[in-house]
């Protein structure tokens, strides 16, 4: 099954999960270049769309480096 992009809500246009996954890592929001948008995407949105498609885990589920035994 091939992913398919994430769209802004304007429509206009959309990002690979690897390009949201990148702005991520470096704490940055997004901005849709669609002429009249313009939409900023905060990195908090972000990481929510990431959790949604299952590529990031919320930090509350994360299992301890340190294991249980």
């Amino acid at each position: 099954m091939v992913a398919q992009p994430v769209w802004c809500k304007c429509g206009g246009h959309s990002w690979t999960r690897r390009q949201l996954y990148a702005a991520w890592e470096k704490n940055r929001s997004i901005h849709c270049p669609a002429p009249g948008c313009g939409r900023e995407i905060l990195s908090e949105t972000v990481e929510e769309v990431l959790i949604r498609e299952g590529i990031v885990v919320p930090d509350e589920e994360a299992i301890s480096p340190e294991g249980d035994g």
